[in-house]
């Protein structure tokens, strides 16, 4: 019975090490973002959510998914990483529109993740901890960097 336990041992170390190193994550890590079905337009849309106790205002994607920027994003850095995928454009092209009331300025550029969608400057991102699910806002608060894009967002550059 030792000697089945001692040779096993090993092995479930080996596996529990490769799991966890499998849940990390990174900000240099390339992966595939999440793409938009090619359009003339980029339609960014609001809606009215519940965003922990309060009823917001928020930025969503044509499907009705929740929008969200880095706090720590600059003009030159970006987030790459399969949990937070970037809103990407079918192309540099593309133009992205939003409601008569968006007061703020909706753009597409390059960057590392590609023609990535930007609203007053921040890139935009979705949580894929939110599922898909429209109206979900899990991913707000997160690290103390990620939150839910609102339209009176300040400009980032």
């Amino acid at each position: 019975m030792r000697f089945l336990r001692a040779s096993l041992l090993p092995g479930l170390f080996i596996v529990l090490a490769l799991v966890i190193s499998a849940c990390g994550g990174s900000s240099t890590t390339k992966v595939t973002p999440l793409k938009i079905t090619p359009s003339r337009s980029l339609p960014i849309k609001t809606a009215s959510v519940q965003v922990g106790s309060m009823t917001k205002t928020i930025l969503v994607d044509g499907k009705g998914n929740t929008l969200y920027y880095r706090a720590v994003d600059t003009a030159t850095s970006v987030y790459q990483g399969a949990t937070w995928p970037a809103l990407l454009a079918p192309s540099s092209t593309a133009t992205p529109t939003g409601p008569d009331d968006l007061t703020g300025t909706l753009a597409v550029d390059n960057d590392a993740n590609g023609p990535q969608v930007t609203y007053n400057g921040h890139p935009l991102y979705i949580y894929s901890g939110d599922k898909n699910t429209p109206g979900k806002t899990t991913g707000d608060g997160l690290g103390s960097i990620w939150y839910v894009a609102t339209p009176d967002l300040p400009l980032l550059y």
